[in-house]
């Protein structure tokens, strides 16, 4: 355990470390600001301006974050590391670490935006308010971001080419993303709290939402434990 945890320091630290990442972080947060101007916050609820934030950074995160993490969870996949790969139990290691940086990756890159929401709903609608608008975040972004984590793991392993495997994931999250909703939709990426679905019936309720991020993390896991099988 100890030298997984170092290994996951270290593996973290190679992620912040790349500036690549933080070019992403800083596009979510600009389109998110210009996305949802100042000037109309007087017009919404906390609960409504953290959601808009969030489900427009899960947009971009579905799609953008999917080039990040391939590129790093295929690092180590070249031929030059095949003395790493011939070790017992390293290919589940690896896949394991690799996953669990993506998320705590994601979430690392996303702190400039959740910041900033922050602070500008504690200004605008009282901190009270802004503190009960934070599961938000938790329960529209981080099941899905899950979820293409574990798409990109399994793909990853099996094309091994980041252009091929990120063009191929990229295209399909597009198309989900631009359906409309319906039985072969349900793994849709930004729901709103008013949604529908012909598979559970959708509505206003949160408790059909939480349903729904449960069955991410259901798919999350079966995706990587095929992952698991292939390594």
């Amino acid at each position: 355990m100890k030298i997984f945890l170092r290994s996951f320091t270290a593996q973290w630290k190679l992620f912040v470390r790349d500036k690549v990442n933080w070019l992403f972080s800083l596009l979510v947060l600009v389109v998110a600001l210009v996305t949802n101007p100042i000037s109309e916050l007087p017009e919404t609820t906390a609960l409504g301006y953290i959601e808009n934030i969030a489900r427009i950074t899960g947009y971009i995160a579905s799609l953008l974050f999917v080039i990040l993490y391939l590129r790093f969870f295929l690092s180590e996949t070249a031929k030059g590391h095949n003395h790493l790969w011939s070790r017992n139990a390293f290919g589940d290691d690896y896949l394991l670490l690799k996953a669990g940086i993506g998320i705590v990756g994601f979430l690392t890159l996303i702190v400039p935006t959740v910041f900033v929401t922050f602070v500008l709903s504690i200004a605008f609608f009282g901190i009270a308010n802004a503190l009960s608008a934070i599961w938000v975040w938790l329960l529209i972004l981080l099941p899905p971001i899950c979820f293409v984590i574990g798409l990109c793991s399994l793909i990853g392993l099996l094309i091994n080419h980041i252009l091929i495997a990120s063009g191929l994931i990229i295209i399909y999250l597009g198309f989900v993303l631009t359906r409309s909703v319906n039985l072969g939709n349900l793994l849709i990426f930004m729901p709103s709290l008013q949604m529908n679905s012909a598979l559970i019936g959708f509505g206003p309720e949160t408790e059909m939402l939480i349903y729904q991020r449960l069955f991410y993390v259901c798919v999350t896991l079966v995706l990587l434990t095929i992952a698991v099988f292939i390594t």
